[in-house]
């Protein structure tokens, strides 16, 4: 069965409600995170968001990832995407991502984030600046 292309307008705004909402919580959680904080503490600060703003289910539950793990290397069982007990750092990148559900429509957004300075971060956000031109909005 070929997949089938949105084509009414109040569904598109839909979708787009859904996905602002998935990244302002995205936002909005990586503007809390400290020193200490958790994957773990991370991910369910997300579905928190999420929850209190309507979201009835997941595509898939909401992760954190911080430091070496941003990289996903060496994941090799679906398992090792759960968050963990690893605690953020000061300069240490950090990516969360949500797939929320509400009324029927689905978004998934990822986003990355460092707490502090990290040089690499920020060679790859300059990287992908001239790309985020293209992005249709």
């Amino acid at each position: 069965m070929a997949a089938q292309g949105v084509t009414d307008s109040a569904d598109l705004v839909k979708f787009r409600e859904l996905q602002q909402l998935a990244y302002a919580a995205a936002q909005a959680v990586g503007r809390t995170l400290e020193p200490g904080v958790t994957e773990k503490q991370a991910a369910r600060r997300l579905r928190e968001y999420l929850i209190e703003r309507g979201v009835q289910d997941w595509f898939h539950t909401p992760f954190a990832w911080f430091g070496d793990r941003t990289a996903f290397r060496g994941f090799r069982t679906p398992l090792q995407f759960f968050p963990t007990a690893r605690r953020l750092v000061e300069n240490m990148p950090f990516i969360l991502d949500c797939a929320p559900v509400r009324d029927g429509y689905m978004a998934d957004v990822g986003y990355a984030g460092c707490l502090g300075t990290n040089r690499i971060f920020e060679q790859l956000m300059d990287d992908l600046a001239e790309h985020r031109a293209l992005i249709e909005r």
